[in-house]
C-alpha cells in the first residue's frame, strides 16, 4: 500500500498558511484603512468645528469679538481624528460591544464628547500659556465658563458625534464596502441586508 498523505498533508500545510495569511490584513492594506477612516473623520470633524466656529463668530461679532483663525478647525480636525483613531486602537468602548447597537453609538458618542472635551480644554490652556494669559481665561473662554455653556457644548457634541458613530457602527454590522456602496452606488429600490 502506498502513502500519499504525506505530499498531500504538505500541499494542505501550505493552502492553510496562505488562507490564514490572506485572512490577516497586510500593513498595506491596514495604513490604507486607517488613512481613509481618518480622512472621513477628520472631513466629518472640520465641517463640525467650522460650523461651530461660524456660529460663535456670528453671535460674538454682535459683541466685537473676533476670536478663532480658519486654519485652527483643519488643525483641530485632523488632531482630534488622530485621537479617536488612537482611543478607537485602544478599544476603549469594547464593553459596548455585547450590547444593542444604539447603546453602543451612544456610548461611544459619550465616550468621545468627554474626550473631545478634555482635549478642547488642554488647547485652550496650550495656547492662553503660548500667549501669556492666565490659565483661568482658558477655562473661562471655554463656553463661557459657566456650568451651563459648559453642558450646552458638551451636549451639543454629543448629538453633533451620533451620526459619525452610528455610520461606523452599521458598517462593522453589514461591512464597509455595502454601506459605501449603499450611500454612493446606482442600487435598486430595495437594500437586503440579507441575500435570499
Amino acid at each position: 500500500m502506498k502513502n500519499d498523505s504525506g505530499p498531500v498533508s504538505e500541499k494542505t500545510a501550505a493552502d492553510s498558511d496562505r488562507s490564514v495569511t490572506s485572512a490577516r490584513p497586510d500593513l498595506k492594506s491596514r495604513v490604507m484603512r486607517e488613512v481613509r477612516q481618518g480622512a472621513f473623520i477628520s472631513l466629518y470633524l472640520f465641517v463640525g468645528f467650522s460650523v461651530f466656529h461660524l456660529y460663535g463668530k456670528m453671535i460674538l461679532h454682535d459683541a466685537g469679538v473676533d476670536e478663532w483663525q480658519r486654519g485652527l478647525a483643519i488643525v483641530n480636525a485632523l488632531i482630534l481624528a488622530k485621537v479617536i483613531l488612537i482611543v478607537q486602537a485602544l478599544d476603549l468602548g469594547a464593553g459596548l460591544r455585547n450590547h444593542r447597537l444604539v447603546y453602543s453609538v451612544l456610548g461611544h458618542s459619550l465616550i468621545f464628547t468627554l474626550i473631545l472635551i478634555a482635549f478642547d480644554i488642554i488647547e485652550k490652556a496650550i495656547r492662553a500659556i503660548l500667549t501669556g494669559l492666565p490659565l483661568e481665561t482658558s477655562i473661562a473662554s471655554y463656553s463661557g465658563g459657566t456650568l451651563l455653556g459648559f453642558l450646552t457644548v458638551g451636549l451639543a457634541m454629543f448629538t453633533w458625534l451620533i451620526p459619525l458613530f452610528a455610520v461606523q457602527e452599521v458598517a462593522k454590522v453589514v461591512g464597509g464596502q455595502a454601506l459605501r456602496d449603499l450611500f454612493f452606488s446606482r442600487r435598486p429600490n430595495k437594500f437586503k441586508l440579507v441575500q435570499e
